[in-house]
């Protein structure tokens, strides 16, 4: 039995030797395999920062080209606003001036109108007069032939 014994242990011995090794050569298997996907993890990492930061940094220079942009529209819309508010206020000015020129052109085209129709005017004036004295002159010579006719007198009559 003795020898069963040591036999068995030997062997119990070995297979725990044997069992250490293959632990010993799964551990520092998975640890390098471990260690391996940790550093490719890291690096991955690390990558995915510099393109983060990459990108924020190309988001943020698009925004600020996009504020120059805008500034510069800004600027330009500006000095046209300005340049269409001083030809509007060049236009008003000449639509003031013309209209006042329009004013005294009537006004004297008005005048001629009066100075060339003024003899005229007052020629057809007394001559409506005179048809309205000459109308009313009959109309008296009728009343007064009425008057004859029955036996009156007036002094207008004469």
């Amino acid at each position: 039995m003795k020898f069963l014994n040591k036999d068995i242990n030997r062997r119990l011995l070995a297979l725990i030797i044997v069992l250490l090794v293959l632990f010993i050569i799964f551990t520092v298997y998975y640890e390098t395999t471990l260690s391996y996907i940790l550093r490719t993890k890291k690096q991955n990492d690390e990558r995915f920062s510099e393109i983060t930061s990459q990108i924020i940094l190309e988001k943020l220079n698009e925004t600020d080209r996009l504020k120059e942009i805008a500034v510069i529209d800004k600027f330009i819309l500006e000095e046209k606003y300005n340049d269409l508010g001083v030809e509007n206020k060049n236009l008003k000015n000449k639509i003031t001036a013309l209209q006042e020129e329009l004013t005294l052109v009537k006004s004297e085209l008005d005048y001629q109108k009066v100075k060339v129709e003024g003899p005229i005017a007052q020629f057809r004036l007394i001559q409506n007069k005179n048809q309205l004295i000459q109308q009313l002159n009959e109309k008296i010579s009728v009343l007064c032939s009425k008057i004859k006719y029955y036996n009156s007198s007036d002094k207008e009559c004469g």
